[in-house]
């Protein structure tokens, strides 16, 4: 009887101590990629850079090498289970994956648990579907989200109005284009004058 009690209280123990990972990677079926590209919002291949702990995650630094969904900027932060990570394993810094993204309720990219996410290596299928779906990478950032697939819209060009400053430049500049104008006429008039006096003066 007590060997029969120390085996249940050892089955017990093992089912509260492994009962989180069951639950968590219950989606032990890798979709195609056909499916898995529909599904998530963005798909990249990066390079982990950084890896740091945030409470139950780890924050995770990727460059960018190609986007084939969701992502134009060469550079994006996301989180992932520090434990699990998704279904191939949690990230290793300087290894290069094939990542496939989801956004949180708040604005964050996130690796999730039931994600096929790869090494790059490992994606050769993969990689010869998303062939034909790659996107430009841009070195500004991108919100979170955007995508070419989406139309940009074009903002009209500004008008720089002159400034009150400039204006008033552009009137002294005119006054004092007039004044000289007036002046070399005066001058013109005074000239013809004395010219004309001098001339009746040697004509007597």
């Amino acid at each position: 009887m007590r060997k029969l009690t120390g085996t249940v209280s050892l089955l017990l123990l093992f089912t509260v101590l492994n009962g989180t990972p069951a639950f968590a990677l219950s989606c032990v079926e890798m979709p195609p990629v056909e499916e898995a590209y529909e599904k998530y919002d963005a798909v990249i291949v990066g390079q982990v850079d950084e890896i740091s702990r945030k409470g139950e995650h780890h924050e995770v630094k990727v460059t960018v090498q190609r986007s084939f969904k969701g992502v134009e900027a060469d550079q994006i932060t996301m989180i992932e289970n520090s434990t699990w990570g998704n279904l191939n394993g949690p990230s290793d810094a300087g290894e290069t994956y094939l990542y496939f993204l989801r956004i949180t309720d708040d604005e964050q990219w996130e690796n999730p648990l039931c994600s096929p996410s790869m090494k790059a290596g490992e994606a050769g299928n993969e990689l010869a579907y998303l062939e034909d779906k790659e996107l430009p990478i841009t070195l500004d950032p991108v919100p979170v989200g955007d995508s070419t697939e989406a139309d940009a819209e074009e903002e009209p060009f500004a008008v720089n109005e002159p400034s009150d400053s400039a204006e008033q430049e552009e009137n002294q500049r005119s006054a004092s284009t007039s004044r000289t104008v007036i002046a070399i006429a005066l001058v013109m008039l005074m000239g013809g004058a004395v010219y004309l006096a001098v001339s009746k003066r040697s004509r007597k």
